[in-house]
Order: C-alpha cells, then sequence, then structure tokens
C-alpha cells in the first residue's frame, strides 16, 4: 500500500507537466496539418508524414504496397520500389528512421498522420523530463518555449525529434563520463538522420580530454570503437537490402541545389539586387530553391567557413574554452549557417540542447527565440500566403535575410564569448546563467 501511495503522489506531481504536454501536443498538431482541414485540397498529400507512410509501405509490402496510395502521395518512390518487400529504402534517410515511419502504421492509413503525430508528442515529453530531471524544471520549460516559437509547424510533423532526443542523451552520457553509451546512442542518432555524424569530433575530443589510459592502450579508443561498430552494422545490414536505396542519400545531398532560406541564398539576393545577376526560382529535392551564375563560387565559400568555423570551434574546446555541450551546439549552428540547405525543422536539432546549456538565461532565450520567431514568419506564414491574406507579411528574401543575419549574429556572440572565456555551463542540477560576465557578477 505505501508503494502504491508513493506511486499515486509522484503521478500527481506530474499531472500539470503532461496536462500542458498534451495540449502542446494538439497545438503542434494543428501546427503541421491545418491545411489537411481544408476538405477542398489535396494539401495532406503533400505533406512530409504522407511521404513517411509511403517510405514505411514501400520497405513493408514493396510496390504492392504503394498501390493503394494515388500517384499524388507515393509516385515519388514508384520507381524506386522494389518488387519484393524489405528492399525500399528511404531516398533521403538512413534505414533506422524506419522505425518512427513503421510505429506509426498500428493506425489506420486515414489517421496516420495522427498516430506519428502522437509518437513525436511522446519524444517531445521524453525530452521535456529528461530536461527537468537532468537540468532544471527552467530548461525543460525553456525547451517548450523554444518549441512554441519557432516550431509549432514542424515539431510533431517531422521526425527530427528523434535524432534531437538521441543526441541530448549521448551529451548527457558523456557529462556523466559514461562514453560508450555516449558514441552508441551518437550513432544511433546518425543512422536516424545523418547530421549528428559531425558530432563526432567534439565528443572525441571531449573523451580524449577525459581519458586516464595511455595513448597505446586500446580502451582510450574504445568509445570510438562503439561508435564505428553500430554504424557499420547497420550500414551494412542496410546494403545487405538494398545497395542503392542505401547510397542513395550521398548522391541526394551532393545534387541539392541552394535552399532558398540558407545564408548562401540570401547572399545570392543581395548580389541580385544590383541587377547584375539575376535569381531563377525552383522547386525540387522536396523544397524551393534559387539558381544564379554565382552560385558555385557562393557555395564554395559556405564550404570554406564551415571548415574554419569547425577547426576554430574544437580549438577552443582543446584549450577548455567550452565543455562538450555547448561545443555540439556550435558546431551544430555552423552547419546550419554555412550550408547551401536550411529547412525550418532544424531548430529541432538544437533546442533541446540549447536549452539544456542556456536554461532561463534571458541572453539565450532572447537570442535563440528571435531566431525561432522569425522562422515561424517565414514557414508557414510566407510559404502559404494564400491562407494568410489577411495579415500584411514583409516579403520572402527580405524576411529571410533578416533571420540569417539573427542567426549569424547569434553564432558569432556565441563564438566571442567562448573566446573570451565568458561562457560558463554549470554541472547538470544548478539554474545558475550560462553566461558569465565578470563586470557584472
Amino acid at each position: 500500500m505505501q508503494g502504491a501511495s508513493t506511486f499515486w503522489r509522484s503521478s500527481k506531481t506530474h499531472l500539470p507537466d503532461i496536462g500542458i504536454l498534451c495540449a502542446l501536443g494538439f497545438l503542434f498538431f494543428f501546427g503541421a496539418f491545418w491545411k489537411y482541414f481544408d476538405l477542398r485540397s489535396n494539401a495532406w498529400l503533400y505533406s512530409d508524414a504522407s511521404r513517411y507512410e509511403c517510405y514505411a509501405h514501400g520497405f513493408w509490402q514493396g510496390v504492392v504496397g504503394l498501390h493503394q496510395f494515388s500517384k499524388t502521395q507515393c509516385g515519388f518512390l514508384l520507381p524506386f520500389t522494389s518488387t519484393q518487400p524489405l528492399h525500399t529504402l528511404p531516398r533521403e534517410y538512413p534505414l533506422l528512421v524506419l522505425l518512427p515511419f513503421t510505429l506509426a502504421l498500428m493506425a489506420p492509413s486515414s489517421l496516420y498522420h495522427v498516430a506519428f503525430a502522437c509518437l513525436m508528442t511522446v519524444l517531445m515529453a521524453v525530452v521535456y523530463f529528461v530536461l527537468k530531471y537532468k537540468r532544471t524544471r527552467g530548461a525543460a520549460v525553456a525547451f517548450v518555449v523554444y518549441l512554441l516559437l519557432g516550431c509549432v509547424s514542424t515539431a510533431v510533423g517531422r521526425f527530427d525529434l528523434l535524432p534531437s532526443l538521441l543526441t541530448l542523451l549521448a551529451v548527457l552520457c558523456a557529462e556523466k563520463t559514461r562514453w560508450r553509451w555516449a558514441f552508441a546512442l551518437l550513432a544511433l542518432a546518425t543512422m536516424t538522420k545523418f547530421y549528428p555524424l559531425i558530432l563526432v569530433p567534439p565528443f572525441l575530443i571531449a573523451q580524449q580530454m577525459d581519458s586516464k589510459a595511455g595513448w597505446r592502450s586500446l580502451q582510450r579508443f574504445a568509445p570510438l570503437g562503439v561508435f564505428v561498430f553500430v554504424c557499420s552494422a547497420l550500414l551494412l545490414f542496410s546494403l545487405s537490402l538494398n545497395v542503392d536505396g542505401t547510397l542513395a542519400p550521398l548522391s541526394y545531398f551532393k545534387d541539392r541545389p541552394i535552399q532558398i532560406e540558407s545564408l548562401s541564398a540570401s547572399i545570392l539576393w543581395l548580389l541580385s539586387v544590383s541587377g547584375r545577376y539575376g535569381l531563377t526560382y525552383t522547386f525540387d529535392f522536396g523544397s524551393h530553391n534559387v539558381s544564379s551564375a554565382l552560385a558555385a563560387p557562393v557555395a564554395l565559400g559556405g564550404t570554406l567557413l564551415l571548415i574554419t568555423g569547425l577547426l576554430y570551434i574544437w580549438w577552443l574546446q582543446v584549450r577548455g574554452k567550452v565543455r562538450l555541450p555547448l561545443a555540439a551546439i556550435l558546431t551544430l549552428l555552423v552547419v546550419m549557417v554555412t550550408g547551401k540547405v536550411f529547412s525550418p525543422q532544424y531548430l529541432l536539432w538544437v533546442a533541446p540542447l540549447i536549452a539544456y546549456v542556456g536554461g532561463t538565461n534571458w541572453r539565450w532565450l532572447v537570442g535563440w527565440g528571435s531566431v525561432s520567431v522569425v522562422t515561424t514568419i517565414i514557414y508557414p506564414f510566407l510559404y502559404e500566403p494564400k491562407y494568410f491574406a489577411f495579415l500584411h507579411l514583409p516579403p520572402l528574401d527580405v524576411t529571410v535575410f533578416i533571420r540569417n543575419v539573427l542567426l549569424l549574429l547569434f553564432v558569432l556572440v556565441l563564438l566571442y564569448l567562448a573566446t573570451q572565456g565568458r561562457i560558463v555551463q554549470e554541472r547538470p542540477g544548478s539554474d545558475k546563467p550560462a553566461i558569465h560576465n565578470e563586470k557584472y557578477a
């Protein structure tokens, strides 16, 4: 009886959190699928969740599984679909992403988007409680605020919360020096969506700085070996199912043009204002893109800035200026700023980590909150202007430029403060400000 009473009291303390999270899940569901409620449109057929449903049926049933859907929904996958089950892989993502796509199949096809949104809401709740108990309640609230400001249309409509959660758990394990678990979780995140791969260097730097083993000891490199083993095992399994499907994401990313929301697109837009270099707008690879005579050199410049930025961040980490959580944030932000693609769901990659490091510090809330708000103005408002004709919205190119300037300034300020040694992230359990200035201490 005492155990049941303790459990009930513990459950009662979570009821407000659960209620808030359920309400947020409903809000985010409407934010992701509001066009679906327009019965006169076929907006649902073009949503990301509808593509996920096609990938799941194509994998488990082959081409037969896609015949029940219209070509509008699954036609993009038909040329690559095998006649046999277990041979059709996503063209954009690694193998493990089929796990959430498949779990949503437990619901009827007409409710697939509801089931997928519920699954993502559960992941959102997991992130919330992890931040609450492994950091502070303020960090959990900050995470929710960031989702409300910048991810209302993407939080439960995309699957990015899954690799984001795995990355957060990897950082937490690293904070506890459980390095094998940290690298294993990072490997799972990488095989869900490729972007966490760029975090291997900061994880490795932190682990090597923490290791007491000799340089010739295999134990010193065992955590990295765990990462390589997990990724290799999943990659070999994927290759055994479909070689072309496994390698398809490489060509997919290589061939993608400059996406309209990227900093590179903003630079091309600025150059086009002079009238000497025109812009061409296209829709391909599931996104709006731009092309110009200067696209190649601008993309090359972005690559050079990416390499320079990453090397500088990792140099700061080696010098002890930044710890792993902040190094992970800066690494992902530099990738986002300098890449030729920037999608609204990218904010989900860093929101849990920013909440973990920044907590309720007003500088983090204002800085990242500003980037988030302008991103929401871009998507969905400026992407779907016909639905918001009653609003006086700014031009898309100008708004994207403003958001990218805010994002760039946010990164540069963080790098400056880190260089000056003015960013101090407290250990889990503390809610002290993450930015410390001796002048105002």
